[in-house]
């Protein structure tokens, strides 16, 4: 686990905690920077980020059959 705090020592700025070959980062409502909890932003605040091995071919290959 590492975290890093704001100039408080209070805020946490970025948190990662891994398991196996995941990654959960998380971090405080940080409202001057847009980070916003799911209260104040009225709905999720949930990003998904999947890392994969050859990702230029994998995003070469799904890019081009999302052509019509």
């Amino acid at each position: 686990m590492s975290r890093v705090y704001g100039d408080d020592d209070e805020t946490v700025l970025h948190a990662e905690i891994k398991s196996d070959n995941s990654i959960v980062i998380v971090s405080d409502e940080i409202p001057a920077f847009g980070v916003l909890s799911p209260l104040a932003f009225g709905s999720s605040t949930v990003a998904q980020h999947f890392y994969l091995p050859g990702v230029d071919a994998t995003w070469g290959k799904s890019h081009h059959t999302s052509r019509t």
